[in-house]
C-alpha cells in the first residue's frame, strides 16, 4: 500500500499509520487520510458540490487525475488535511429540483425512513435490549413518517449538512438538506451524547422551520445507528443502555420544542402534560 501511495499520488517518503477505518498518511508537514469507498457515484457528488468551497478536507486527485483510485478491485480515495479549515454557518447552495436525483440528497425523509423501516422489521439482532426496544424505535419512526405526511413538509432549498458531528472538515460525511436537518441532529447529540440537561439545551429556533425540527427529533436515527453498530459487530450495549435510559426525559424535550409552534399538528402522546 505504502508504495502503491507514494506512485499513485507523488508522494515522497512518507508513513503511514493503519486503522481500522482508514490510514493516515504523513509526508513533512502534510497529512493525509486514505479511505476505502463503497459508493464511488457519491464520492462524485461530493466532490461536484464542494469544487469552489475551502471549508473540507481536499479530495486528493491521483496521478491520473482521478479523485478515486482502484486497487485490488477496491475503491479508495485520499483526503489532504487541513486543521486550519472552519465550517461556517451553512449557506443556500442548490435548488433540490436541480439535484433531486443526486445520491447525497437526503431531502426526501418520508422515502429513506420507510426503507430503513422495512429494513430494521426485517432483521433479527441476537440481543435482548435490542428485541425488547427496536418495535418501540419503528413505531417512532412511523410517527415521523405521518408528521411530516400531516404537516406537509417538505425541502425547496437545499444546504450543505454533516452526518457526523464528530468529523465536520471531512467532506465524505457531507450529504444535501435543509439546515432543520442540522439543528436537529446537533440537539440530539447534545441531549444523549453531550449530557446536556432539557433545561440547558438553549437553541435560536427563530429562524427555522420548528415541524421540520419536530421529524427530526421524532426520527430515532440515535437509536438505529446502535443497531446498525450491531449489526457490524461493533457491539457496545453500554450505549445502547445509555440511550434506552434517558428516553423518556427526551420525550419531555420534544414536547418542550413543540411548544415554539403551537400551530403545528403534532402525535397526541407529545401533546399530553403539555
Amino acid at each position: 500500500m505504502k508504495s502503491l501511495l507514494m506512485y499513485m499520488y507523488n508522494l515522497k517518503d512518507i508513513n503511514i499509520y493503519k486503522n481500522r477505518d482508514y490510514i493516515k498518511i504523513k509526508e513533512d508537514n502534510k497529512e493525509y487520510i486514505l479511505y476505502k469507498i463503497y459508493n464511488p457515484q457519491r464520492i462524485i457528488e461530493i466532490n461536484n458540490i464542494l469544487k469552489n468551497q475551502t471549508e473540507y478536507y481536499k479530495i486528493v486527485e491521483n496521478i491520473n487525475n482521478e479523485i478515486i483510485t482502484i486497487y485490488q478491485d477496491n475503491y479508495y480515495v485520499l483526503l489532504e488535511i487541513n486543521t486550519k479549515c472552519l465550517i461556517q454557518s451553512n449557506n443556500i447552495i442548490l435548488n433540490n429540483n436541480e439535484y433531486s436525483n443526486y445520491q447525497i440528497n437526503q431531502s426526501n425523509w418520508i422515502y429513506l425512513w420507510t426503507k430503513k423501516n422495512d429494513y430494521y422489521e426485517s432483521i433479527s439482532i441476537n440481543n435482548n435490549y435490542i428485541k425488547e426496544t427496536i418495535n418501540y424505535y419503528i413505531g417512532l419512526a412511523e410517527n415521523a413518517i405521518e408528521f411530516i405526511k400531516y404537516n406537509d413538509i417538505y425541502t425547496n432549498n437545499l444546504f450543505i449538512c454533516n452526518c457526523n458531528k464528530n468529523d465536520l472538515n471531512n467532506p465524505l460525511n457531507i450529504v444535501l438538506d435543509c439546515k432543520e436537518r442540522e439543528v436537529g441532529e446537533l440537539i440530539k447529540r447534545d441531549f444523549f451524547y453531550n449530557n446536556i440537561s432539557i433545561e440547558n439545551i438553549r437553541t435560536n429556533l427563530g429562524n427555522y422551520d420548528i415541524k421540520k425540527i419536530i421529524a427530526r427529533l421524532l426520527y430515532p436515527n440515535y437509536y438505529f445507528d446502535i443497531v446498525d453498530e450491531f449489526i457490524n459487530n461493533k457491539v457496545d450495549e453500554n450505549k445502547l443502555k445509555k440511550i434506552l435510559s434517558k428516553q423518556t426525559k427526551y420525550e419531555e424535550l420534544i414536547k418542550e420544542i413543540s411548544k415554539y409552534d403551537q400551530n403545528i399538528i403534532i402525535p397526541n402522546w407529545i401533546k399530553k402534560d403539555k
